[in-house]
This record gives C-alpha cells, structure tokens and sequence, in this order.
C-alpha cells in the first residue's frame, strides 16, 4: 500500500506541476503515462483495486478540502460567517466522507487512518494568505 500510495501522489502531484509549465508538456505525457501503467497494474489483482479505492477516498478528501478552503478564501462574508460556514460544512461532509469506509487512510502518511474531521474545532484564521 505504502509504495503505491506514494508513487501515484509523486506522479500526480508532477502531472499538476508540469500542467502549469509551459515547458513541461513533453514531461506531462511522460507522468500521464506514467500513472497509466500505475493504474492498469494495480487493476490487475484484488489488492491492487483495494488501493484504487483507498486513493479514492484520499483524491476525494482532497478535492473537498481544496474546493473548500477556496470557497472560504475568496468568500466577502466577515470571518465570524467564515468559521460558521466552514463548521457546517465539514459537519455535514462527516458522513459522505467518512462514513461508509470507516475512515481515510492520509495520503502523506497511509499508516494513518484519519476516522472523521472535528468541525466544532475548524477555525479561519486572519491572515489572506493562508485562511484554514
């Protein structure tokens, strides 16, 4: 799980980091390429498609905190709402998160099994720079 794990986030994170380089479309196709061959491989055998849907989980907690800490960062309201807003909705995403796997292993670390988001605790902080 570990190797996998790591593997597919290195050549991810590089496809995201050629993507923005105007120079770096050869080298794009050289990681999409890449994380195909990963993907067909881990299709082949039962755990392989287990670690599928571990990376799954783990692209959709990432997705939702990004599309969410966007949201939070380009929002006009006062940061009183802010905090409310980010409360409720990590409150609700618990469940569609979290829920039916019993938790999400972290894609930094897979040995760690994250079981949920303590949203009573989320704050925004006052800086623009990093509002999470």
């Amino acid at each position: 799980l570990e190797i996998a794990n790591y593997l597919h986030w290195y050549i991810f994170c590089q496809q995201l980091v050629e993507a923005e380089s105007k120079e770096g479309r050869g080298r794009l196709r050289h990681y999409e390429r890449a994380q195909q061959k990963l993907w067909h491989a881990l299709e082949r055998c039962e755990k392989g498609r287990s670690i599928i849907k571990v990376l799954d989980q783990q692209h959709n907690l990432n997705d939702f905190l990004t599309r969410l800490a966007q949201d939070i960062k380009n929002g006009r309201d006062p940061r009183p709402k802010k905090v409310e807003r980010l409360k409720a909705e990590l409150a609700s995403a618990q469940n569609t998160l979290f829920g039916s796997s019993g938790g999400v292993r972290l894609n930094m670390n897979p040995d760690i099994l994250a079981a949920g988001i303590q949203s009573e605790d989320a704050e925004v902080f006052k800086s623009a720079m990093m509002p999470l």
